[in-house]
């Protein structure tokens, strides 16, 4: 019964730690979106902030299917980083810079999914959904370093 306990917490802590990393890239995202010019790139991080809704919601209902408690908060790191995004833009309005940004937040969200990929005592199904997010993840790193090397190439020319 400890065993089970103790696995039940693991798994809420785990799959929380991924919640609140979400809704810190929704508004990463969005404040992103709201920062830069190309109606194109706007769209590409408007994508990501409701992919990364539907990823909260998804991890959601497998929190509440362990009847544990959800925490829907945003870090405080994020708040700054966010803020960091606002103050850079306004000296600098390089979309380069709102992309690197958001690349850095990508990066941090891949390894934070290695981690809770790797959980003993992670449900098989949970893993799946976990694993899932981590490959979006990774796929969205691509699209990001395309549009910086895109942009990278329009700045040269």
């Amino acid at each position: 019964m400890k065993n089970e306990i103790r696995e039940r917490e693991i798994i809420e802590q785990t799959l929380n730690e991924l919640l609140v990393k979400c809704n810190d890239a929704k508004e990463g995202f969005i404040k992103a979106a709201g920062l830069v010019d190309d109606p194109e790139l706007k769209d590409l991080l408007m994508n990501r902030a409701n992919q990364r809704i539907q990823f909260a919601s998804d991890i959601e209902n497998e929190i509440l299917a362990y009847r544990a408690s959800v925490d829907s908060s945003t870090s405080i790191i994020s708040s700054f980083h966010r803020v960091w995004m606002e103050i850079q833009s306004t000296f600098n309005s390089d979309a380069r810079a709102i992309i690197s940004e958001c690349l850095r937040g990508e990066y941090a969200s891949l390894e934070d999914y290695g981690n809770a990929s790797i959980v003993d005592g992670l449900p098989g199904t949970t893993r799946a959904m976990v694993l899932r997010q981590k490959e979006a993840v990774r796929k969205s790193i691509g699209e990001l370093r395309r549009w910086y090397a895109q942009i990278q190439e329009e700045a040269m020319a």
